[in-house]
């Protein structure tokens, strides 16, 4: 008869989920990148570049404005729940 005076952790479990290599489609998506890069100017790929720094650059005003409009609200109802605490 076996006593334990403090609770004995399960072993945990190892689980493994397997990878497969499949060559034909490294070797399809290689070939593809390469074709794309060939058929791009420079110009073009110069104008992507521009184009998504213009989209992250768009995106971090947005989530200033947003931060700031976040502030003004939660100073407003600290306000008033002040006001309503202090002087009521």
């Amino acid at each position: 008869m076996n006593i334990y005076f403090f609770r004995v952790p399960k072993p945990k479990r190892f689980h493994f989920t397997t990878r497969y290599y499949d060559e034909k489609k490294e070797e399809s998506e290689r070939r593809k990148k390469e074709l794309m890069s060939e058929g791009m100017d420079h110009t073009e790929a110069h104008l992507r570049d521009e184009m998504r720094r213009r989209w992250r650059e768009e995106g971090r005003r947005s989530h200033r404005r947003t931060d700031i409009q976040r502030l003004v609200i939660f100073i407003i109802i600290l306000i008033i729940l002040i006001y309503l605490i202090f002087f009521r």
